[in-house]
Parts: structure tokens; C-alpha cells; sequence
């Protein structure tokens, strides 16, 4: 089989098993599975936009 094909496969897999993960514990752990996400998220959002900030302010201006 195609190496990219069995990656593909491998991420299908894990990527399954991680939503049945999630879903076990957010009906065992219900608000510490919800904080711990909202957290993350709200992290991700806020550093994409700080990193998209820094790359404005890196990128040398275009001369006309």
C-alpha cells in the first residue's frame, strides 16, 4: 500500500478513536472536559492571531 495511503489510514484511525476519547470522558468529567477546551480553543484562536500580528510586524515593507 501507498505510504500517504497508510498515513491517511492511521490518521482516520486516530482520529476516531480521539472522538470516541473525547466523548467518554465529557459524559465522566462533564465542566473540567468542557474548561479544558474552551481553554485550548480560546488559546489556539488568540495565538494565531498574535502570530499573525508578529508576521505584519516582521515583514519589511514593499518599496513602490
Amino acid at each position: 500500500m501507498n505510504r500517504i495511503k497508510v498515513v491517511g489510514m492511521l490518521y482516520l484511525i486516530l482520529s476516531i478513536c480521539g472522538i470516541l476519547l473525547y466523548g467518554m470522558l465529557l459524559l465522566r468529567f462533564t465542566l473540567p472536559v468542557l474548561m479544558i477546551t474552551a481553554f485550548i480553543a480560546t488559546a489556539l484562536c488568540l495565538g494565531m492571531l498574535g502570530w499573525v500580528g508578529f508576521i505584519m510586524l516582521k515583514t519589511p515593507q514593499l518599496k513602490d
